[in-house]
């Protein structure tokens, strides 16, 4: 929830993997913006402490590698909450890394530095941080409540499913093609990587139907 001088307006966010959730009350603080790590620093401790940050850097659509684009802004999801938390902040919110502009905030992993204080971390949804940098720029005093009731249950034992199609002349030598299923709360995994699964299972019906096989002599 964001209050702004007309009023009060709601935002899209999702908690990111790993983060730890806000009082049962929440946080109501104040927010700013940044866009990268070095200018965290510039701002410095004694305008941060205590607020949330808002970290705004968006994915670079210029470039036609679609990864790169998310490769250059994904490490203020991964890392934001430890840096933030060095100069006193409270919670951050971070830009979906995303190259898409929705309305739908996407998750991932957040990693806490050891002997860091762990803040709440959220991600919002693309749309949702062009409008708060915006609300931000007429309204430099806007506070966010903030509400994040996740939490981190103890480890479980989880399985993997391998195969292994092995040769005679040269057992040690290999390749391996793989993929993994996301267990995030607000997708299926099809993407995130449900697609490496079929290209695995794919690549095994192919062998098949060209007769491939290992050399067994």
């Amino acid at each position: 929830m964001i209050s702004v001088k007309l009023g009060s307006e709601d935002l899209n966010i999702t908690a990111l993997g790993l983060s730890v959730g806000t009082p049962s009350e929440g946080l109501i603080k104040k927010v700013i913006e940044v866009h990268d790590f070095e200018e965290l620093k510039q701002i410095g401790k004694n305008n941060i402490e205590g607020k949330i940050v808002f970290f705004n850097r968006p994915a670079d659509n210029k470039l036609i590698n679609s990864f790169a684009g998310y490769s250059g802004a994904v490490n203020q999801r991964t890392q934001g909450a430890s840096e933030a938390s060095k100069y006193g902040a409270v919670a951050v919110i971070v830009r979906s890394a995303t190259q898409a502009l929705d309305n739908f905030p996407h998750t991932g992993v957040n990693r806490y530095e050891e002997n860091v204080t762990k803040i709440p971390a959220v991600a919002v949804s693309t749309i949702g941080a062009e409008l708060l940098s915006q609300w931000l720029k007429s309204d430099p005093e806007l506070t966010i409540h903030l509400i994040s009731t996740c939490k981190n249950l103890p480890d479980n034992w989880s399985y993997n499913v391998i195969g292994e199609i092995r040769g005679k002349q040269k057992p040690n030598e290999f390749f391996s093609v793989g993929g993994h299923l996301d267990a995030w709360d607000i997708g299926e995994g099809a993407v995130d990587d449900g697609g490496g699964c079929i290209q695995a299972i794919e690549m095994i019906r192919i062998f098949k139907k060209l007769g491939i096989r290992p050399n067994e002599q």
